[in-house]
């Protein structure tokens, strides 16, 4: 047998006959496996997967299969896409200040009070102590608002945060 180079068919392709023969029925799926030069034409050598058993065909007998990736789904206009959908990229972008406010009292609660990073998750009773930190921080801050101070200038007592 001579293996040759086709220009139809490749090894590893996945195909499928378009014929009835002797020993497979139209529609049966396999890959090729080896190409040789006939006398007559080429013939492909084609196994299905999982089985040893190889059957020889000639190109007419054979349709490469070839399966789109992605299937091809109407999709709206980009725009009609994010309706309804949270757009971050304002808040990151729009609030630049708050995400870094937010972040040094997530890192002097780390650094001065022993917290672990997102330690807040597992902790128990998390509903009422959340409300009674809440609370007193807001209490804290009516009370700085009666003594007027400017809220711009309001700061937490303990980390002097503003």
């Amino acid at each position: 047998m001579t293996v040759v180079e086709s220009k139809k068919f490749k090894v590893g392709d996945k195909v499928i006959t378009t014929k009835d023969t002797p020993l497979q029925p139209e529609g049966w799926i396999g890959y090729i496996t080896d190409i040789a030069d006939t006398l007559s034409a080429l013939s492909y050598y084609v196994q299905a997967k999982g089985d040893n058993t190889r059957f020889g065909f000639y190109e007419h007998e054979l349709e490469l299969l070839i399966r789109p990736v992605v299937p091809t789904i109407a999709r709206p206009i980009l725009e009609e896409r994010k309706i309804g959908k949270v757009q971050m990229d304002l808040f990151d972008s729009g609030f630049p200040n708050a995400i870094t406010e937010v972040a040094k009292v997530m890192t002097w609660a780390a650094e001065n009070k022993g917290y672990k990073p997102h330690d807040w998750k597992s902790l128990p009773n998390a509903e009422t102590e959340f409300s009674a930190a809440a609370s007193r921080h807001r209490v804290k801050g009516f009370i700085q608002k009666a003594e007027g101070v400017a809220a711009i200038d309001r700061t937490d007592e303990e980390s002097n945060i503003v």
